[in-house]
């Protein structure tokens, strides 16, 4: 299913040979350490102590980490457990080991003979060629990434490999936090490390450069220099982890460092994030959350003009105020500010897809895809732009690349089903619907009932139940209203399709827009019930231009 981009992310510094160094407080560069024109005697001595630490002796032979984070995962030393975006990713004693080892030495060359060691204590004889190609394959399966394309794990022929992602070190106690301020005990506080040659401070989508940027607000783009607002900041993003409890409290943590610190930009930005997160699962109205949230990023654009805040600003205008030539204008001047960020394409190409500009969405996804080859959401992404531009053979390809590489998923397999049923292809689709039924559980009778019917009632018996589905889950968390209408719109249960859009238009569902454009609700698009709520939420023509 879509869903925004424009959340919190780890970002690569700008110069890649700078050495980042820092306290438990505040993340300080080597040239900060030194002076920066302002007195911060006290920063800048508890960060001089750490000049010239290694990072990489550290992560090797400290016991206090216990996790280590990078893009949307975490290793978690004590439980053993590799975890993508808080769920758990299988993965067997000996690829954990390997994945470990690259860790904690990520950025550096781990020969074939090191991990031979950490692997195989001596006397152990084993095929540890094999083996050890065996587990670096699993643990590629395990993260989705491509010996041809590494996002993660580098092969160096004849040497070793090398993990190419910047990686948090999370240490089980707290250096330096106010008690005010400390984390439970049932959790270890995040700690902004001393940073691998080459790797990025922990920021919400806002770059740290190795010398200190002025916004035109004149204020820095660093993190607080207030260690009570940075480690608010902190708490404040540890609680976005934690589902929808956490966002709420997030919200008072990042209004903390905000009010400690009024130029501290990343605070405004992850409040925005928390009111998005907020407003687009129904946790809190959207008469609330989104307002909210407009202010924030606003107020995060006047400290320090950035992509990121700007792709939060777009969704607001498109989703909530249906004004799409604001939000193009909003997307391009993103685009413009930070041409590298894909989270700004995305978005623009969901926005041309939703307003029926196909040629020009496929051509800003695929460069996208060309940009960074592998990563699931892109695929994602492209397999539903070109679903609704109407080339179904490409968009089953990429589902099918959605699926492999995210095999645990369910969500390309439904998605294959009912798009075999849009193209009358009822065998095919009754062969994802069941992948997604073994996979997901189906009692066993369930299962020998489908499997006992024809193609097209064993579809119908698989939509039914994905609605009931979706009924029980809206009993303990929001799903919105053109869920189900796309279910129903594809058995042909107009009323109830149409009824179910109403209400996401009246949510302002982040949604609504782009199932518009859903080959599922081909049939509705005569009734004059659907063309006043596409009138109403002023989709563009097809001859119209946003902007």
């Amino acid at each position: 299913m879509d869903r925004r981009i424009a959340t919190l992310s780890l970002v690569q510094c700008a110069c890649r040979r700078h050495t980042v160094v820092g306290t438990a407080d505040v993340t300080v560069t080597s040239n900060q350490v030194r002076g920066r024109g302002g007195s911060g005697a006290e920063s800048a001595g508890s960060a001089a102590r750490l000049v010239g630490y290694d990072f990489r002796r550290m992560a090797a032979r400290d016991p206090r980490i216990h996790v280590l984070r990078f893009s949307v995962f975490e290793l978690d030393l004590e439980r053993r457990e590799l975890r993508r975006r808080g769920i758990v990713v299988p993965l067997p004693p000996q690829p954990f080991a390997v994945l470990e080892e690259l860790l904690r030495n990520a950025g550096q060359v781990v020969t074939r003979e090191e991990m031979r060691r950490a692997l195989w204590p001596e006397g152990v004889h084993v095929d540890y060629e094999r083996g050890l190609n065996y587990c670096v394959n699993r643990v590629r399966r395990a993260l989705g990434d491509d010996a041809q394309t590494p996002r993660f794990v580098e092969t160096l022929p004849r040497r070793g490999y090398r993990f190419l992602a910047e990686v948090d070190a999370v240490l089980a106690k707290p250096i330096g936090v106010p008690d005010a301020l400390a984390t439970p005990p049932r959790r270890a506080p995040r700690v902004l490390r001393p940073v691998l040659v080459g790797a990025a401070a922990l920021l919400l989508g806002l770059q740290v450069s190795p010398h200190e940027r002025r916004s035109e607000a004149g204020r820095a783009g660093l993190p607080s220099l207030d260690p009570v607002a940075q480690e608010a900041f902190q708490q404040g993003r540890r609680m976005l982890d934690e589902g929808p409890a956490g966002w709420r409290q997030s919200v008072a943590w990042f209004e903390e460092a905000a009010r400690r610190d009024a130029g501290f930009a990343l605070a405004r930005y992850g409040l925005a994030d928390a009111y998005m997160r907020l407003g687009e699962n129904g946790v809190l109205p959207p008469e609330e959350a989104f307002p909210a949230a407009r202010r924030a990023a606003l107020e995060t654009i006047a400290i320090e003009e950035r992509a990121e805040p700007l792709v939060i600003l777009a969704a607001l205008e498109l989703n909530y105020d249906w004004d799409w030539p604001a939000a193009e204008r909003t997307i391009l001047r993103a685009m413009a500010l930070d041409p590298q960020l894909v989270e700004a394409q995305l978005f623009y190409a969901r926005l041309l897809s939703a307003s029926a500009r196909h040629a020009e969405a496929l051509r800003l996804v695929r460069e996208a895809e060309v940009r960074k080859p592998g990563c699931p959401i892109i695929v994602r992404d492209s397999a539903l732009i070109h679903y609704r531009a109407r080339h179904f053979d490409e968009a089953a390809r990429l589902f099918r690349d959605w699926a492999a590489l995210e095999p645990d998923k369910l969500d390309p397999h439904h998605w294959l089903a009912l798009l075999y049923q849009v193209t009358g292809r009822p065998l095919d689709a009754k062969g994802e619907g069941r992948i997604v039924l073994a996979r997901g559980g189906a009692a066993p009778a369930y299962l020998r009932r489908f499997d006992a019917l024809e193609p097209a009632p064993a579809m119908d018996l698989y939509i039914r139940g994905s609605i009931r589905y979706l009924e029980r889950l809206a009993s303990t968390q929001s799903v919105t209203p053109d869920d189900f209408a796309r279910l129903r719109a594809h058995l042909g249960d107009r009323d109830l399709a149409l009824r179910d859009l109403l209400r996401a238009a009246d949510e302002r569902s982040p949604r609504l827009l782009p199932y518009l454009a859903d080959p599922a609700f081909d049939s509705l698009r005569s009734d004059p019930r659907f063309q006043a709520l596409v009138l109403r939420v002023r989709v563009p023509t097809r001859n119209d231009r946003v902007g």
